[in-house]
């Protein structure tokens, strides 16, 4: 219960955070008391009765929400085009990193029993790639990281600079090579 514990306790601070950014203090107030309630039965309802679909819905959901009120909130706050190709460039690959280490997560809980026969199958060193649950924390990390940084980006006054420079390898290396639009980036 402690692995998936984390994933929300990530989701939700992003989530009340790009929900709240520009709204008023009472509003910033309400939906976190919300967010904190409804985030405390989800996981009561899911540690008591080992309910994963609701967990598995909910965590998807909050993925989502975040990932479009992120583009949202990118799209009004960051006027420079070279900037804003940047961000969404670190935008995709982090959808990309947390949607690939979902659906490994999925099919880790639905086929374990199988993947551990792999593991022993295929034995060491290529035991690794059939460790589907370790990929699912090495990429869900590695997106939860990309849209930390970018979050934080979005919501300060940082939006003027290159946004890159926030993140370490690889998520600076993706956002600039393989999800950056090509068009804006040749116009350094």
């Amino acid at each position: 219960m402690s692995d998936e514990l984390s994933m929300h306790l990530t989701t939700a601070p992003l989530l009340h955070r790009v929900l709240t950014f520009g709204k008023s203090q009472r509003y910033t107030n309400t939906l976190g008391a919300i967010i904190s309630v409804a985030w405390l039965l989800g996981f009561i309802i899911h540690a008591t009765m080992d309910e994963f679909l609701l967990h598995a819905v909910g965590f998807g959901l909050s993925v989502y929400v975040i990932g479009y009120q992120t583009s949202r909130l990118l799209s009004e706050r960051v006027r420079d085009p070279v900037y804003r190709a940047k961000a969404q460039g670190m935008a995709r690959f982090g959808i990309f990193a947390s949607s690939c280490g979902y659906i490994l997560w999925l099919i880790d809980r639905w086929v374990c029993d199988v993947l551990i026969k792999m593991r022993g199958i295929v034995g060491f060193p290529l035991a690794f790639l059939f460790e589907l649950h370790g990929w699912w924390h090495v990429l869900t990390c590695i997106g939860a990281y990309t849209f930390i940084a970018l979050v934080d980006y979005i919501t300060t006054e940082d939006v003027d600079r290159d946004p890159v420079e926030l993140l370490a390898w690889p998520s600076s290396w993706a956002a600039q090579s393989v999800f950056a639009p090509k068009k804006h980036l040749k116009e350094q």
